[in-house]
Protein backbone atom coordinates (compact mmCIF):
# COMPACT_ATOMS: atom_id res chain seq x y z
CA UNK A 1 0.00 0.00 0.00
CA UNK A 2 1.26 3.28 -0.71
CA UNK A 3 1.07 6.87 1.36
CA UNK A 4 1.57 9.95 -1.19
CA UNK A 5 3.13 12.59 0.50
CA UNK A 6 3.45 16.02 -1.21
CA UNK A 7 7.45 17.04 -1.79
CA UNK A 8 8.98 18.68 -4.50
CA UNK A 9 6.24 16.03 -6.75
CA UNK A 10 3.85 13.75 -5.62
CA UNK A 11 6.04 10.53 -4.22
CA UNK A 12 4.58 7.80 -2.32
CA UNK A 13 5.93 6.28 0.90
CA UNK A 14 5.93 2.43 0.96
CA UNK A 15 7.43 0.13 3.46
CA UNK A 16 7.77 -3.40 2.11
CA UNK A 17 10.71 -5.95 2.85
CA UNK A 18 13.24 -3.90 0.20
CA UNK A 19 12.67 -0.73 2.83
CA UNK A 20 12.54 -2.23 5.81
CA UNK A 21 15.93 -4.04 4.67
CA UNK A 22 17.44 -0.44 3.61
CA UNK A 23 16.65 0.29 7.12
CA UNK A 24 17.98 -2.35 8.98
CA UNK A 25 21.34 -2.23 6.72
CA UNK A 26 21.66 1.45 7.55
CA UNK A 27 21.06 1.04 11.51
CA UNK A 28 22.86 -1.92 11.78
CA UNK A 29 20.28 -3.55 13.90
CA UNK A 30 16.65 -5.52 13.19
CA UNK A 31 13.95 -2.82 12.59
CA UNK A 32 12.52 -4.09 16.28
CA UNK A 33 15.72 -2.46 17.92
CA UNK A 34 14.99 0.64 16.72
CA UNK A 35 13.80 3.29 18.94
CA UNK A 36 11.56 5.28 17.17
CA UNK A 37 10.90 7.75 20.19
CA UNK A 38 14.42 9.00 19.50
CA UNK A 39 15.80 9.39 15.99
CA UNK A 40 17.66 11.85 15.21
CA UNK A 41 17.34 14.17 11.77
CA UNK A 42 19.55 12.13 10.00
CA UNK A 43 18.18 8.61 11.47
CA UNK A 44 14.52 10.16 10.22
CA UNK A 45 15.58 11.12 6.86
CA UNK A 46 16.99 7.38 6.59
CA UNK A 47 13.83 5.82 7.72
CA UNK A 48 11.84 8.75 5.00
CA UNK A 49 14.59 7.69 2.27
CA UNK A 50 14.16 3.99 2.48
CA UNK A 51 10.19 4.61 2.22
CA UNK A 52 10.61 6.39 -1.02
CA UNK A 53 13.54 5.48 -2.56
CA UNK A 54 11.21 2.88 -4.40
CA UNK A 55 10.41 4.83 -7.15
CA UNK A 56 13.44 7.36 -7.42
CA UNK A 57 16.77 5.25 -7.57
CA UNK A 58 18.78 8.42 -7.06
CA UNK A 59 17.36 9.70 -3.86
CA UNK A 60 19.30 9.82 -0.88
CA UNK A 61 18.92 10.66 2.73
CA UNK A 62 20.53 13.66 2.31
CA UNK A 63 18.46 14.43 -0.76
CA UNK A 64 15.42 14.06 1.26
CA UNK A 65 16.32 16.23 3.76
CA UNK A 66 16.38 18.98 1.35
CA UNK A 67 13.39 17.86 -0.13
CA UNK A 68 11.51 18.40 3.58
CA UNK A 69 12.88 21.73 4.29
CA UNK A 70 12.40 22.86 0.68
CA UNK A 71 8.54 21.62 0.08
CA UNK A 72 7.21 20.34 2.94
CA UNK A 73 8.01 20.29 6.96
CA UNK A 74 9.06 17.56 9.58
CA UNK A 75 6.06 16.50 11.12
CA UNK A 76 3.60 16.44 8.15
CA UNK A 77 6.52 13.90 6.48
CA UNK A 78 7.37 12.15 9.60
CA UNK A 79 3.36 11.46 10.00
CA UNK A 80 2.62 10.24 6.90
CA UNK A 81 5.97 8.12 6.95
CA UNK A 82 4.31 6.88 10.55
CA UNK A 83 1.21 5.74 9.07
CA UNK A 84 3.01 4.15 5.89
CA UNK A 85 5.33 2.22 8.70
CA UNK A 86 2.73 0.98 10.71
CA UNK A 87 0.73 -0.31 7.69
CA UNK A 88 3.60 -2.53 7.28
CA UNK A 89 3.35 -4.45 9.82
CA UNK A 90 -0.61 -4.31 9.60
CA UNK A 91 -2.47 -3.32 12.27
CA UNK A 92 -3.26 -3.47 16.04
CA UNK A 93 -6.49 -5.85 16.15
CA UNK A 94 -8.15 -3.78 18.59
CA UNK A 95 -7.54 -0.61 17.24
CA UNK A 96 -8.96 -2.25 14.46
CA UNK A 97 -12.12 -3.46 15.78
CA UNK A 98 -12.67 -0.30 17.73
CA UNK A 99 -12.05 1.60 14.00
CA UNK A 100 -14.59 -0.53 11.86
CA UNK A 101 -17.17 -0.15 15.21
CA UNK A 102 -16.82 3.42 14.80
CA UNK A 103 -17.21 3.19 10.81
CA UNK A 104 -20.16 1.19 11.07
CA UNK A 105 -22.14 3.46 13.30
CA UNK A 106 -21.45 6.18 11.26
CA UNK A 107 -23.06 4.11 8.21
CA UNK A 108 -19.93 3.02 6.35
CA UNK A 109 -19.23 -0.04 4.59
CA UNK A 110 -16.91 -2.43 5.03
CA UNK A 111 -15.15 -1.73 1.57
CA UNK A 112 -15.20 1.92 2.23
CA UNK A 113 -13.41 1.67 5.45
CA UNK A 114 -10.41 -0.24 4.24
CA UNK A 115 -9.71 2.27 1.20
CA UNK A 116 -9.83 5.21 3.98
CA UNK A 117 -6.56 6.28 6.53
CA UNK A 118 -7.13 6.44 9.94
CA UNK A 119 -6.97 10.35 9.49
CA UNK A 120 -9.56 10.55 7.34
CA UNK A 121 -11.89 8.06 9.34
CA UNK A 122 -11.69 10.77 12.25
CA UNK A 123 -12.85 13.69 9.66
CA UNK A 124 -15.82 11.38 8.83
CA UNK A 125 -17.03 10.58 12.22
CA UNK A 126 -16.10 14.48 13.45
CA UNK A 127 -18.42 15.62 10.48
CA UNK A 128 -21.06 12.60 11.03
CA UNK A 129 -21.43 13.94 14.66
CA UNK A 130 -21.79 17.36 13.85
CA UNK A 131 -24.37 16.60 11.27
CA UNK A 132 -26.34 14.56 14.00
CA UNK A 133 -25.63 17.67 16.60
CA UNK A 134 -27.13 19.71 13.43
CA UNK A 135 -29.80 17.47 13.13
CA UNK A 136 -31.03 17.20 16.69
CA UNK A 137 -31.57 20.76 17.09
CA UNK A 138 -33.14 21.24 14.26
CA UNK A 139 -35.87 18.59 16.06
CA UNK A 140 -35.63 20.26 18.98
CA UNK A 141 -36.80 23.62 17.03
CA UNK A 142 -39.52 22.05 15.25
CA UNK A 143 -41.13 20.27 18.28
CA UNK A 144 -40.53 24.10 20.31
CA UNK A 145 -42.53 25.39 17.46
CA UNK A 146 -45.11 23.14 18.07
CA UNK A 147 -45.46 23.24 21.47
CA UNK A 148 -45.67 26.99 21.17
CA UNK A 149 -48.74 27.07 18.75
CA UNK A 150 -50.27 24.22 20.81
CA UNK A 151 -50.24 26.67 23.81
CA UNK A 152 -51.36 29.51 22.00
CA UNK A 153 -54.47 27.38 20.94
CA UNK A 154 -55.30 25.76 23.88
CA UNK A 155 -55.03 29.28 25.19
CA UNK A 156 -52.55 28.57 28.05
CA UNK A 157 -50.62 31.80 27.58
CA UNK A 158 -49.28 31.29 30.86
CA UNK A 159 -47.32 28.45 29.99
CA UNK A 160 -44.57 29.19 28.00
CA UNK A 161 -41.28 26.55 27.72
CA UNK A 162 -37.75 27.88 28.51
CA UNK A 163 -36.25 29.85 25.75
CA UNK A 164 -35.16 27.77 22.62
CA UNK A 165 -32.12 29.50 22.73
CA UNK A 166 -31.07 28.15 26.10
CA UNK A 167 -32.39 24.66 25.17
CA UNK A 168 -30.33 24.59 21.85
CA UNK A 169 -27.15 25.86 23.92
CA UNK A 170 -27.26 22.71 26.04
CA UNK A 171 -27.35 20.14 23.58
CA UNK A 172 -23.77 18.36 23.58
CA UNK A 173 -23.33 19.89 26.56
CA UNK A 174 -22.08 17.03 29.89
CA UNK A 175 -24.94 16.34 32.26
CA UNK A 176 -24.25 16.13 35.68
CA UNK A 177 -25.22 12.46 37.50
CA UNK A 178 -27.15 12.83 40.65
CA UNK A 179 -26.92 10.99 43.67
CA UNK A 180 -29.50 8.72 44.67
CA UNK A 181 -30.26 11.61 47.65
CA UNK A 182 -29.84 14.69 45.08
CA UNK A 183 -32.82 13.17 43.37
CA UNK A 184 -35.31 12.07 46.21
CA UNK A 185 -34.84 15.53 47.39
CA UNK A 186 -36.08 16.99 43.88
CA UNK A 187 -39.19 14.41 44.61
Amino acid sequence: MYYPIQLDKMRNFRYGMKAISLIEKKFGKSVSKIDMDNLTMEDAAVMIWAGLVHEDPELTPEKVMDLVDEYSDIQTVLTAMGEAFQAAFGPNKEDTEEALKAAALIGMTIAEFWEITPYELSLKIDAYSKCKTEQLKEKITLAYLNSLWTIQWLGKRHQHPRPLKEILANIGKEKKTMTDEQMFERC
